[in-house]
């Protein structure tokens, strides 16, 4: 069974590690005549003195530009799944440790 591989452009350019690492799950969608749209699950979290982190990091603001590219086996070329900006956020705030998250909805560019 072929392995596969993906990758992750913010803004057009190549998502570094810590970027990559942030993630927690990616989900995308397409059909025949609708626009492909995608989820990013981002984990949310504090710090030490119980305030939130991650909200003010780039890729997590409208508009931002999301692009997830696969590749299967070896010999194939990475295409694109989904390429698009941002287009919403959907924030679950909990108390408890490890809970909180933020999922960021990208739509194709046929949502401008």
């Amino acid at each position: 069974m072929p392995a596969a591989v993906f990758r992750v452009y913010i803004d057009n350019q190549p998502a570094t590690q810590a970027q990559l690492d942030a993630f927690g799950s990616i989900r995308v969608e397409q059909a025949i005549g609708m626009a492909a749209a995608g989820e990013f699950e981002v984990p949310l979290g504090t710090d030490d003195q119980g305030r939130w982190t991650g909200f003010d990091d780039p890729f997590l603001t409208p508009f931002a530009r999301l692009r997830l590219e696969v590749k299967l086996g070896d010999d194939g070329d990475f295409v694109p799944l989904i390429d698009g900006p941002v287009v919403g956020q959907r924030y679950e705030l909990r108390a408890g440790p490890d809970t909180s998250r933020v999922v960021l909805v990208v739509h194709d560019d046929s949502v401008l």
